[in-house]
């Protein structure tokens, strides 16, 4: 509590008169050692004070007055600073008794504070709460030394709370404990709410120790600051040694510097990024290829605090993916030697491959068949209509076992054909279209300059000789095209 000088003069004014008390209280700051000044502590209103008693008579019956009035206002102040605070204070003079308390005390116990203060615990609570605040008084009284407990209460609506509390004692000049002053603070919702949080931290601790994926922290640096146990099982390491580590660790010797660089270019920036593919290096040597994600860890300020992602094993994926493109690589050399036209489509009769018999033969580019070429377009439009009505009955499960079009080159030119194709099952349905496409040129000129000669008989064995010979040459191709897409689709 401070008092202004004015404030001090006043008090004295309304009896001695102004101009006197400020003359007395000049010379008593004077006598105290004190500097003039416009306000004035507690303890040098109390020297200022104890100079104005000494002068005795009325000045003393005035100044005693004036230290009852500041005693009553500190009081006062007192209690509406502890009465508008939502800790609940009391004080004890005993073990058993009540001293003063604050309105947060008395209104959980649903009282009123003049009904609280001066009375004893066991006329407040039950006896066996009473026992428990009493032991745990009686341990502050005789320690003289402060006491951290929590302890279970009922309030006044017989709810059961929880409380911190904190019992202070006052010990006097002469080593004993005076009063002991006490708080305490409702912590049953905050309890709550830790052991929710606790509860959730170990489903979430559970659940990120049991799933396959690495999950992992990072500092703004680099070094990582948790692994999940997971780590031992896809890079060898164990915990306690990862966290040694900064995270281009595990790179490899030749890709480390760049890729640290452009991590920590990331992190400046804050990004969050996915499916980052790279190779690592396993505790034993050998390589394994990692897909990571993660996202930046932010303080409530948006400064960053470092990284958190998981790792998935990705290495069986890769060695799949290397194994399909080698496949594939061998079923197009496969196809590109067969003197036919190879083809594939989708659904709608896309071209989605084609050997080089096709470009060869047809004179299209890569560049069109790009673009999605429409398989039935390299037929004279006359046929089209007819081709994708026999596309649709391949959709639908038959097989066509040689059907005979006038296919049209890019550049207008057209040449007889005969088609074989089947369907593209995929997960038990179909997606598309496979076949060759057998150019009979030749035998259609063969047919013609036999007709013209009028050996119509050696026309029907040329023709049951020719269809064998198709046969034959579809067995093979088909056979070729099975054994390089068995290659090319690992199962």
């Amino acid at each position: 509590m401070k008092i202004t000088r004015s404030e001090l003069i006043s008090a004295f004014a309304q009896s001695v008169g102004i101009e006197t008390a400020r003359e007395l209280i000049g010379e008593k700051i004077n006598a105290a050692a004190l500097k003039d000044k416009e306000d004035y502590t507690e303890e040098e209103v109390a020297r200022i004070c104890g100079e104005l008693v000494k002068e005795g008579g009325f000045i003393r019956i005035v100044t005693q007055t004036f230290i009852v009035q500041l005693e009553r206002k500190k009081r006062e102040e007192q209690t509406l600073l502890l009465d508008n605070i939502e800790t609940q204070i009391w004080y004890l003079t005993d073990i058993e008794t009540y001293g003063v308390v604050n309105k947060a005390c008395a209104g959980l116990l649903g009282m009123k504070k003049e009904d609280l203060e001066g009375k004893n615990i066991h006329d407040i609570v039950g006896k066996e709460e009473a026992e428990v605040c009493i032991a745990g008084n009686r341990a502050v009284f005789e320690e003289k030394k402060q006491i951290r407990s929590e302890e279970w209460v009922k309030n006044g609506k017989g709810e059961t709370r929880l409380l911190s509390v904190i019992k202070t004692p006052k010990i006097d000049e002469n080593g004993n404990v005076e009063y002991v002053v006490c708080t305490a603070d409702d912590i049953t919702e905050r309890k709550k709410a830790e052991e929710a949080m606790r509860e959730s931290e170990k489903r979430f601790r559970d659940i990120i120790e049991n799933t396959r994926e690495w999950i992992w922290e990072v500092d703004t640096n680099g070094k990582y600051t948790y692994a999940s146990p997971v780590v031992e099982k896809i890079l060898g390491y164990k915990q306690e040694e990862i966290l040694k580590k900064y995270f281009y660790d595990l790179f490899l010797q030749e890709d480390r510097e760049a890729l640290k660089k452009a991590a920590l270019e990331m992190f400046a920036e804050k990004r969050p990024f996915r499916e980052f593919i790279n190779p690592n290096v396993h505790k034993n040597g050998k390589i394994v290829w990692l897909s990571t994600s993660g996202v930046p860890i932010l303080d409530e300020k948006g400064e960053l605090l470092g990284y958190r992602g998981a790792d998935t094993d990705i290495t069986e994926r890769k060695k799949a993916e290397e194994a399909m493109r080698e496949s594939g690589i061998r079923f197009r050399e496969l196809a590109d030697l067969l003197p036919q036209t190879v083809f594939e489509t989708d659904e709608r009769g896309k071209l989605t491959f084609a050997n080089r018999n096709a470009f060869n033969a047809f004179g299209y580019t890569q560049e069109d068949f790009d673009r999605g070429l429409d398989a039935p377009h390299m037929l004279i439009p006359e046929d089209r209509s007819r081709a994708k009505e026999n596309i649709q009955r391949v959709l639908n499960g038959e097989s066509l076992g040689g059907i005979e079009y006038t296919a049209q080159r890019k550049g207008g030119s057209t040449f007889p054909v005969i088609i074989y194709a089947s369907h593209i099952i995929h997960e038990n349905k179909p997606v598309g279209m496979r076949g060759i496409i057998i150019d009979i040129t030749e035998r259609k000129r063969m047919e013609e300059e036999l007709r013209k000669a009028g050996k119509l008989e050696s026309i029907g064995i040329l023709a049951g000789g020719i269809a064998h010979d198709f046969n034959n040459i579809l067995t093979g191709v088909i056979g070729n095209i099975s054994l390089a897409k068995m290659y090319a689709e690992p199962e």
